[in-house]
């Protein structure tokens, strides 16, 4: 609930060692440079609860309020549907009533957990990723209307010069 200047090891490891059932990590990177990341969606299945996952998003502050979090919990949701777990948790400060309030619209269950501190689990259920340019592009792509261009296709017609 704090912000950390640096990371233990085992905190490092914990974040970095996904293995796509029950440690899931969804990143959106910058088209231009794919080493630059600027959101990350994870969750992590509880071992005492396997159809619960602690999930938690995160978005740079330049990209956010531009529907990326938005992107990223949904597609994030509808792989843990897929893998078993019927419900996110997360632990939100009490105080932060905006965020509860979402969360609670959704059909968030809230339970005190400790001082300051409360528990939120989410239902997951199935829903569409909103409606976006992105998303229209990977839908015409996946029924056969549009064709992906590789990089450095030229796909207007045009000849090179001296041809």
């Amino acid at each position: 609930m704090a912000p950390i200047s640096e990371l233990s090891d085992g905190q490092l490891d914990e974040l970095t060692t996904v293995d796509g059932v029950d440690h899931v990590a969804l990143g959106a990177v910058l088209r231009d440079d794919p080493n630059e990341g600027i959101g990350v969606a994870r969750f992590i299945r509880l071992e005492q609860e396997p159809g619960v996952a602690e999930a938690a998003v995160t978005v740079l502050d330049d990209y956010q309020g531009r529907g990326l979090g938005t992107l990223l919990v949904v597609l994030l949701g509808q792989v843990a549907l897929a893998l078993g777990v019927t419900a996110f948790r997360g632990f939100v400060l009490e105080e932060n009533l905006p965020m509860r309030r979402m969360l609670e619209a959704l059909g968030a269950r809230t339970h005190h957990d400790s001082p300051g501190v409360v528990r939120i689990d989410v239902p997951l259920l199935p829903v569409q990723p909103p409606d976006s340019p992105a998303r229209q592009i990977l839908k015409a792509v996946a029924e056969g209307k549009v064709i992906p261009v590789p990089p450095g296709h030229r796909s207007s017609g045009a000849q090179p010069a001296g041809r």
